[in-house]
């Protein structure tokens, strides 16, 4: 099958019989729901924004970010508004609200947020204030925040690793690669 979606560079998020999306369509930031067998759409949820975050019109979108899930929650970052956490139905759970990110070069953000166990990780380089956050995926409830002074411009997405006896959370900065191990 094949089916036509308004353009995002994002991509497609697969959870069993499910792909999630995220789009930006006539001025709204969307989370989309597909059924993976036909691609008929399931549902979407639609945000518009205050304040567009500023991104490169020929490369970026405001919705660049993948969605993030664990089969019960849907996580989507715009960097216009935050994070929105829905569940695979599309009912809104929580939101976890940010001010508009600014960028460098204002290409717009990248960064996706992931789930790991029960925690959204999520890496938020805005110059201003650079930091890594972590949220229950629950609740929305912040469980820790870690600055990252001197790491702003990445638009990397933070991965797992076990190393040995550690579980690190791994991202890329500007000019340099940290962890912290967890």
């Amino acid at each position: 099958w094949k089916i036509d979606v308004p353009w995002s560079p994002s991509s497609p998020s697969i959870w069993g019989d499910r792909i999630y999306l995220t789009t930006f369509h006539e001025g709204q930031l969307q989370t989309r729901a597909y059924q993976r067998e036909d691609g008929t759409l399931l549902w979407i949820a639609s945000l518009k924004p205050e304040t567009l975050e500023v991104f490169h019109r020929t490369d970026g979108s405001p919705a660049a970010s993948t969605v993030a899930t664990d089969g019960r929650h849907v996580v989507s970052y715009f960097g216009s508004i935050g994070l929105i956490c829905y569940d695979t139905e599309g009912k809104e759970l929580w939101r976890h609200p940010m001010p508009a990110a600014q960028s460098a070069g204002k290409f717009g953000t990248g960064t996706s947020p992931i789930i790991v166990n029960d925690t959204v990780i999520l890496s938020r380089d805005d110059p201003a204030l650079p930091k890594l956050l972590a949220l229950d995926v629950a609740t929305g409830q912040v469980k820790w925040e870690s600055p990252r002074l001197g790491l702003y411009g990445s638009f990397g997405t933070p991965i797992v690793w076990q190393h040995q006896d550690l579980t690190e959370l791994v991202l890329p900065g500007s000019v340099q690669l940290k962890g912290r191990a967890g």
